[in-house]
């Protein structure tokens, strides 16, 4: 396993760490960045690892939608 590999699987297991954690009443906080919420950022993430894994595979690239609903109801 690569380097690059190893970090980003380190990653996501420690962003999977930090959403196991937040309460329902979390996701409408602000977030470091101004302009999202929570759930927003948890959003773009879930958009990108979804481009991401269709670059690999060769499919289309998911369309833009509001990062609030890539989310879900109940990230």
């Amino acid at each position: 396993m690569s380097q690059n590999l190893r970090d980003f699987t380190k990653s996501v297991y420690a962003l999977d760490g930090v959403v196991r954690r937040l309460k329902d009443s979390d996701w409408a906080k602000q977030s470091p960045n101004e302009q999202w919420t929570a759930k927003e950022t948890l959003g773009h993430v879930i958009w990108g690892f979804r481009r991401v894994a269709a670059a690999i595979t060769g499919d289309e690239p998911p369309a833009e939608e509001a990062e609030d609903s890539i989310a879900g109801d109940a990230p």
